[in-house]
Parts: structure tokens; C-alpha cells; sequence
């Protein structure tokens, strides 16, 4: 009964002013987030006492944000009040949003050992006679919210979304290694690329010795895009050079060369330019010495891949003797081997062709030769 007297006699100093136009008589109860039957009871003493008052109710789920609720229902249908009730085990606050004044209102009814029951009758008077007091314009039976609790009573912003973690790289295979052209291989060779080259080598000398066979080898070194210069040497057999006698001459041929190679697709062609000190040992029967001269040339040498660096080879070419000798024997002891003592027996061409066909191999390279 005490509570009974507290709801109808302590009122809070909240006035609304009368209604000057017709205001909805619907009034919306929102139901405790949690459910709770004593939640269920005090909606339905409020409807029990509002129903004399030409009160119409409605219900809803006030979720765990009542106020928000509460403004969007608002606004999508007229309303005279919205009610909802926060119940703890010390008291029941009873919550009232007006649209009209778009201000809330609170209302605690204390237990101090008071029965369930009276509270949930306590609860649906205040309410009831709350809502008619909206009506008219009475003073409200319950106290304004400050700004501060205004604040509290809105939802808590939701927390931004975290992001999705980004998807791992699949494992990707390892990329095939891409192939290098020719002109790319040449590109990354070094500007001195060394070459080794040895083979079958032949010149010719005479009428009675038009060629003689040997060997050769060279050491050389391209330099930049294509310049070539090497150091050779050749070595023909002992070979008999005399019609009418016998004299066989067997000559070394050491030699430098410079020049410039061309490389192409599946060919490299060089040009060069030929200076070598030819010596001559000679031997008759009788006597056998040496002999000297200087010749200066050309050739030209065509180079065919191999594979791996291998290169066969083959270049011809033709050299001038700076100076001319002949070999000659003497019929008297005269020392000076002149007049009619003198005869000559063999005499070298002053050109001579000559050629080597072997093999190279060239550092820093497969084959030297590259597309044009």
C-alpha cells in the first residue's frame, strides 16, 4: 500500500505543456531484453490500468538498446509514449520516451522488502497515469533525464569490422628459367675472350715443292665487338726442294696476326692481316745451315660451331717474301761461290699460298658466332 501512495502522490517536476492539436492515444511497451517474467507482468499491469483511460497498447522486443528502439518506432508510426523498464533486485526504473517532446523520462520504484506483486502494481499506475497526463498535458509523474543519462542511454557505436586477413600467396612454382638468346649469351661475354686453336697446316714453295705438309697452332684473343689478334706458329716437314740434287728443307714460321671477325648466325669470318719470320733448315749431303726471311700477308678464316665452345676452323691466305735467296752449291772451294762455280738449285716463290684447316676452342663463348 505504501508503494501504491508513492506512485500516486511523489511527482517529479516534469511539465508538458498541453496539446494544442489531436495526438495519438497509442502507446508501445517494449519488453525486457532479457525476457524476464516479472518484465512480462509489469506490461501487463500497465495495460490493466491504461485500459479505463481510452489507452490503446502495443508491444515489442526492446533489444539491447531500448532508446534507439524507441526513436525508430517513433518514427514510423505515431505514438503517444513508449515505455520500457530496466529490473534489478533493488528496484525497478521505469523509462518513458515522449515523441511529442522528444525527451525521456525515469521513474525508480524502490523494493525495501516489498512484494513482487505490489511492485508490478506500482509500476503499471505510474505508467498509466503517466500516459494520461501526456494527454492532457498534466504534470508527469516522473523526472526528466539529464544529458549526461541521455548520453548513457544511447547504443554503444559497433566496433569496426576487423579485416579479413589476406589471403596467403598460393606457392607458386618456380618459373621456368628463360632462355637466352645468342645475342644476349654475346652481349654478357667479357671485352677479352681468349682462343686456342692447333690443326693441320700446309704452304707451298717451289715448282719441285709446290706444297709441303705440317702442323700449326695459335693463341689468340678477341677484343670488344670483334677485333683479333693472335700469336701462331707452323712447322712444315723436311721436304726435298732440289731437281737436281737433293736438298730438304723443313721450316718453323712463328707469326702474328691482327684483324676482325664477323659473326654470324651459324658462321664467324675473321680477316686478317699476316707478318712471320720464316727459317729455313736446310741440309744436303753434305752440309746443312739455316736461313731467314720476313714475309707479310693476308687470309681470310671461316669458323663453323661446333658445340661448347668448339669451333672448326679453316683459313687461307697468301704471304710475300720480303727478300729473296737461293740455294746454291759451289763445284770449286772458292769461298765466294761466284762465276760459273755457282749453281743455283733451288729458289723459293716469292708468294706463296698456304693454308690450316683444324680446330678452336673459345673461352667465354660457345662458338663465337652470333645472328646478324
Amino acid at each position: 500500500m505504501l508503494v501504491l501512495l508513492q506512485a500516486l502522490f511523489v511527482v517529479a517536476p516534469a511539465v508538458v505543456d498541453a496539446p494544442t492539436e489531436e495526438i495519438s492515444d497509442r502507446v508501445l511497451l517494449l519488453a525486457p531484453h532479457a525476457g524476464a517474467s516479472e518484465g512480462v507482468a509489469n506490461l501487463g499491469a500497465i495495460e490493466a490500468h491504461g485500459a479505463g483511460a481510452g489507452l490503446t497498447f502495443a508491444r515489442g522486443d526492446a533489444g539491447a538498446a531500448p532508446l534507439k528502439v524507441a526513436l525508430e518506432r517513433s518514427r514510423e508510426e505515431p505514438l503517444l509514449a513508449v515505455f520500457w523498464f530496466d529490473v534489478t533486485e533493488a528496484r525497478v526504473a521505469l523509462y518513458l520516451y515522449s515523441p511529442r517532446t522528444h525527451a525521456v523520462y525515469v521513474r525508480e520504484v524502490g523494493r525495501d522488502g516489498t512484494t513482487d506483486a505490489a511492485v508490478v502494481e506500482a509500476v503499471g499506475l505510474i505508467a498509466a497515469s503517466t500516459a494520461a497526463a501526456l494527454q492532457s498535458g498534466d504534470v508527469l509523474a516522473m523526472r526528466k533525464i539529464s544529458p549526461e543519462e541521455w548520453e548513457a542511454l544511447q547504443p554503444e557505436p559497433e566496433p569496426d569490422p576487423e579485416p579479413e586477413p589476406e589471403p596467403e600467396p598460393e606457392p607458386r612454382a618456380p618459373a621456368a628459367p628463360k632462355r637466352q638468346t645468342e645475342a644476349e649469351r654475346e652481349d654478357e661475354r667479357p671485352d677479352a675472350r681468349l682462343e686456342l686453336g692447333a690443326g693441320y697446316r700446309g704452304a707451298s714453295f717451289n715448282d719441285q715443292a709446290p706444297w709441303q705438309h705440317g702442323v700449326g697452332g695459335r693463341v689468340g684473343v678477341l677484343v670488344g665487338e670483334g677485333a683479333v689478334l693472335e700469336l701462331g706458329y707452323g712447322w712444315l716437314s723436311a721436304t726435298n726442294v732440289a731437281s737436281s740434287t737433293t736438298l730438304r728443307v723443313a721450316r718453323h714460321e712463328p707469326e702474328v696476326a691482327a684483324g676482325w671477325r664477323w659473326s654470324f648466325e651459324r658462321v664467324s669470318l675473321d680477316l686478317l692481316g699476316l707478318a712471320s719470320v720464316e727459317i729455313d733448315r736446310w741440309r744436303t749431303a753434305e752440309r746443312e745451315s739455316t736461313r731467314a726471311r720476313g714475309r707479310l700477308g693476308a687470309g681470310l678464316r671461316l669458323g663453323v660451331p661446333l658445340g661448347a665452345g668448339v669451333v672448326l676452323e679453316a683459313r687461307l691466305g697468301a704471304r710475300v717474301g720480303l727478300n729473296a735467296f737461293d740455294f746454291v752449291v759451289c763445284d770449286s772451294p772458292d769461298a765466294a761461290c761466284s762465276g760459273d762455280a755457282r749453281q743455283v738449285v733451288a729458289s723459293g716463290w716469292r708468294v706463296a699460298p698456304g693454308a690450316l684447316v683444324g680446330v678452336s676452342y673459345r673461352f667465354g663463348g660457345s662458338s663465337g658466332a652470333r645472328e646478324k
